[in-house]
């Protein structure tokens, strides 16, 4: 499937490098939890990276047998990416639920309120 840009609640595949740090890297799947309006306008996404390791810290997200696509968004890498020069492509769509407390878990302890 070829869109334009990634729409909310997306899981696209995105290089993340270069990276600094502790930050994710390679090429590895992230949830959009950006808007389409503000992907569409400014040509980035606010994304949360998926690892494949799964294990319980309070701002990852399991993603279960609903999705192809294994492990745990990390709620705390939170980032705005241009998607274009790190050469997005679509996997799939989260589940609404996940999707919903991705960006609950964004918002109340990330962003704050």
């Amino acid at each position: 499937m070829f869109r334009q840009s990634p729409e909310i609640g997306d899981i696209i595949l995105l290089n993340f490098v270069p990276q600094s740090g502790n930050e994710i890297q390679k090429r590895r799947p992230a949830l959009v939890i950006s808007c389409t309006f503000f992907n569409e306008t400014t040509g980035f996404s606010v994304v949360c990276p998926i690892t494949s390791t799964q294990n319980s810290f309070p701002l990852h997200i399991s993603l279960d047998s609903r999705t192809t696509t294994h492990g745990d968004i990390l709620i705390e890498q939170l980032k705005s990416l241009d998607y274009n020069a790190r050469s997005w492509s679509f996997l799939e769509k989260a589940p609404n639920d996940i999707l919903d407390r991705a960006i609950d878990l964004a918002k109340n302890y990330i962003i704050g309120k």
